[in-house]
């Protein structure tokens, strides 16, 4: 089995999880030998989708299975995507401009890993870029002045209308040390992964180092994750963290929930490898 990396990071600090989640992802199908190829979604950087040409060539009798994890491939990878066999992707719905078999992915629940630790510090955690997403940003995240709302501790990338760029964003490993120790994260989509019902893997990496996320009204407008409280204000964003904050028992309550259903799913994404 051969797992291909499309736009393979160079620098040494990932932002954005990317490879993270190839490594993952390669680490869940280690040791398994079918004969296939698996093409991992990215941006292609200028030439690659002459390799990625000759790679299809060469497996062109064998299954090829492609795994959308960024909206990017919608941009940059049609034409790859629709050489495949399949495409695996985070919405439980199909997409149209996908041509052949689709399903959703289970990548997401690949990040979900349970830890010991016991978050101390009562606010809301944020990373992210505010593409596609500056309402949201408005929403939940900045004040009028543009300064951080109370409760809420981000590290994010911004552009302003003069296209000058601030980017205090960290490497994902340390990101996920700040997430050990909140009890809450915000969990929001941009625009174009909320109108595909596109699921995120904040969502199981808070759950599985009992840090509760609060979700945005729009999140997984189809359903794919259960019994999640959703909000559409930042005052009903304070209200539902202060809500768990004065009742332990719920709040321990609807994380246990939550680990059922991720443990559940563990193996679901090796599992439709392995039987395409």
């Amino acid at each position: 089995m051969e797992i291909y990396k499309i736009g393979m990071m160079k620098n040494d600090i990932d932002k954005n999880g990317g490879m993270f989640e190839y490594n993952l992802i390669r680490k869940e199908l280690s040791g398994c030998t079918d004969d296939k190829l698996i093409l991992v979604g990215g941006n292609p950087y200028i030439g690659e989708n002459e390799v990625i040409t000759r790679i299809l060539e060469k497996y062109k009798n064998k299954k090829k299975i492609f795994i959308a994890t960024d909206s990017i491939v919608f941009a940059k990878c049609m034409q790859i995507m629709n050489a495949c066999d399949i495409v695996l992707h985070q919405t439980p719905k199909s997409i149209s401009k996908i041509h052949p078999l689709q399903k959703y992915s289970y990548v997401p629940e690949l990040f979900y890993k349970e830890f010991d630790s016991q978050p101390i510090v009562s606010g809301i955690l944020f990373g992210g870029n505010d593409t596609g997403r500056q309402d949201l940003f408005r929403k939940y995240i900045l004040g009028h002045d543009g300064d951080l709302r109370e409760y809420i501790m981000a590290f994010v990338k911004t552009v302003n209308e003069e296209g000058k760029i601030s980017d205090s964003r960290i490497d994902y490993n340390d990101f996920m040390g700040f997430m050990k120790s909140y009890k809450y994260s915000l969990v929001i989509s941009r625009k174009e992964y909320r109108e595909l019902g596109w699921v995120t893997p904040r969502f199981m990496e808070a759950i599985g180092r009992n840090n509760v996320p609060l979700v945005d009204v729009n999140y997984d407008r189809y359903g794919h994750l259960k019994y999640i409280s959703k909000v559409n204000s930042y005052i009903e964003l304070i209200d539902l963290m202060k809500r768990f904050d004065n009742n332990p028992g719920l709040k321990n309550g609807y994380l246990e929930e939550q680990r059922k259903t991720f443990r559940q799913a563990k193996g679901k994404f090796k599992e439709i490898i392995m039987n395409i």
